[in-house]
């Protein structure tokens, strides 16, 4: 699947990645027909935070790609976790597909001091998501 045009690899080796998606605020991204709005940062040094607030369209594999993509940004950039925050079962039109995979995943189904939920698993990056696929 293609992110924006770019396979993941190649995605991943453009020198600007970081500048243009890290504590930049919220950011669309297309992957194959999905539109995705995610936001990326860095709490703290070696913690990468993703947190996918719609994923309009697509199948399963959008998903799969972007974990996958991400975890080997974060591996190749030495990030000890990856926590990821799933906001897209709450958008206004949410996918039927995602839930079920995120709980195949072992994600879990939180609430934030303000009354949000969200599905949430902290990946270590000596594991993946996959793990449990």
């Amino acid at each position: 699947m293609l992110i924006d045009g770019f396979a993941p690899g190649d995605l991943l080796a453009i020198p600007e990645l970081d500048e243009l998606v890290l504590n930049t605020g919220p950011v669309v991204f297309q992957i194959n027909k999905a539109q995705v709005l995610a936001e990326f940062s860095l709490p703290e040094k070696r913690r990468l935070l993703v947190e996918i607030a719609s994923v309009e369209g697509g199948q399963g594999g959008v998903l799969r790609t972007l974990f996958r993509t991400i975890e080997a940004a974060a591996k190749a950039r030495r990030m000890q976790f990856v926590d990821w925050e799933v906001f897209a079962a709450n958008c206004a039109n949410p996918n039927p597909k995602i839930v079920p995979l995120l709980e195949a995943f072992q994600f879990k189904l939180v609430r934030s001091d303000s009354g949000v939920s969200f599905y949430h698993r902290r990946v270590s990056m000596n594991d993946t998501v996959f793990r449990h696929d």
